[in-house]
């Protein structure tokens, strides 16, 4: 019996040896795996485009991790290995529904901004037949071509798959036909006041 409990305590200094001595030894699997991913994910352009946020966290836990394995701290280390391993796979994850959010964004203001200039030409012939004061016709007229080009730029990008930039480039043509409209209408509006 005494022998056992001889076995048994020096089982547990054996055990609790190794453990101290895993704790004074930095997670090598767990820094590697976190620093791979997490520069993985740098390196993905949709990851980048489409769940920045995510990928933000997932650096600042490898930011964490190493200021915790330059200080020693190898269970803190882990830690934030482990979550900015998870993070990065998890902005992996989002990318999929990200993208088919913006996708569905873009082609939705891509629709809207194509009605737009439609309902917009006969109001720009009204402007130009009436050509009320105030109105400069040549600046309407860059304006218009400018937010032209913003359309078809949103429909080269939406094409190839550069969702976001497409989202952008339709929102700002949208925008554009609607100041232009409202430049339109202040000035009949103005003319008329005048009359």
């Amino acid at each position: 019996m005494k022998h056992a409990r001889k076995l048994a305590a020096g089982a547990m200094v054996a055990a609790l040896f190794a453990l101290a001595l895993s704790c004074a030894q930095p997670p090598k699997a767990e820094i590697d795996a976190a620093r791979a991913k997490v520069g993985a994910a740098q390196k993905d352009a949709d990851i980048v485009a489409y769940a920045p946020g995510t990928l933000q966290q997932a650096k600042d836990s490898l930011a964490r991790m190493e200021k915790f394995l330059s200080d020693k701290k190898y269970t803190e280390t882990k830690a934030a290995a482990t979550q900015a391993s998870a993070l990065a796979d998890q902005a992996k994850a989002e990318v999929a529904g990200a993208k088919e959010k913006i996708k569905n964004e873009a082609a939705s203001l891509i629709a809207d901004a194509k009605k737009a200039l439609a309902a917009l030409q006969p109001t720009i012939a009204l402007a130009k037949k009436v050509r009320p004061a105030g109105l400069d016709l040549n600046s309407l007229d860059t304006q218009l071509n400018s937010a032209k080009t913003k359309l078809s730029e949103a429909d080269t990008a939406f094409g190839g798959g550069k969702f976001k930039d497409a989202r952008d480039a339709a929102s700002a043509a949208k925008a554009s036909f609607s100041d232009i409209e409202k430049r339109i209408a202040d000035a009949i509006q103005a003319s008329r006041k005048k009359k």
